[in-house]
């Protein structure tokens, strides 16, 4: 997520982890997704991106998300698994290199950021939110299978500064994200839904309300194919500073009963706190 780099990078682990599907649909009794993730742009964010492979499991209402990343993204190990339990009321992260877990607080994290904020006296605003929910047409197939193609675009200024004085700096993001649904129907979890994961820290503002909303009108299946590309600029739309662009596609779609264990933490797992705890 574009704002402040200092407390968006779980919201945008979570963006990546996640694979852009639509809300609840009907349950299957098993299903494996692997997906390959790139990253391409300019800008310095976009060499610290974490392109790799994923693999999705899901079945009975959970979800196992396995990455492996070319980088760590903190607090997000390189190699990691994640466990969305309980229909999506729970999730943790496991780290299978040192036998640990800790469970995922997003909401705790931005709380913690609002309060540093706070605490520097420095002011965020959100201005000239806009989102935008169109249905392109039939998409070209993937996998075999054909495809409806979707896109969501949204976009916000924020304004940085010490009480919103002189020295206030306005930073404008813009987010296309387009979506091939194929006709495979894929119930995820619902702390992760895609595109609201990376608008997370802004779930109680206007934007967050209205890509909840704009999420909620999509297709209730599996997006085979998935590009979002950002651009942020200065001030309401100035100079372009940075432009990258995520794809992530399914290359393996599998389906049939999983092993129980698969959504269990492993009993010789350590619980560790939680690593943007304050």
């Amino acid at each position: 997520m574009p704002p402040l780099r200092r407390t968006g990078p779980l919201a945008l682990a979570l963006l990546l982890v996640a694979p852009p599907t639509s809300r609840a649909a009907a349950q299957e009794p098993g299903i494996t997704l692997v997906y390959r993730t790139t990253f391409t742009g300019t800008g310095p964010m976009v060499s610290a991106m974490p392109s790799g492979t994923s693999r999705v499991l899901a079945q009975d209402g959970r979800t196992r998300v396995e990455r492996d990343d070319s980088v760590a993204h903190p607090p997000m190990p390189a190699r990691s698994v994640m466990l969305t339990l309980d229909g999506g009321a729970r999730t943790v992260v496991l780290d299978p290199a040192r036998h640990e877990y800790f469970a995922l607080d997003l909401a705790g994290a931005m709380r913690h950021a609002a309060e540093m904020q706070r605490a520097a006296g420095i002011e965020t605003r959100l201005t000239d939110p806009t989102v935008r929910v169109e249905h392109v047409g039939p998409g070209e197939p993937v996998l075999g299978q054909p495809t409806d193609r979707w896109r969501i675009s949204y976009g916000l200024t924020i304004t940085v500064g010490a009480g919103g004085g002189a020295d206030a700096a306005a930073l404008r993001t813009d987010v296309i994200s387009d979506f091939w649904y194929g006709d495979t129907d894929f119930p995820p979890p619902t702390a992760a839904d895609a595109p609201n994961a990376s608008m997370a820290q802004f779930a109680d503002t206007t934007i967050g309300r209205r890509l909840a909303q704009a999420s909620s009108e999509l297709p209730h299946k599996v997006a085979l194919r998935s590009t979002s590309t950002m651009t942020r600029s200065q001030g309401g739309g100035g100079t372009v500073l940075s432009q990258s662009t995520m794809t992530s596609e399914v290359v393996a779609l599998t389906r049939g009963p999983l092993a129980p264990s698969l959504f269990e933490i492993p009993a010789d797992y350590r619980e560790v706190p939680w690593p943007l705890k304050p």
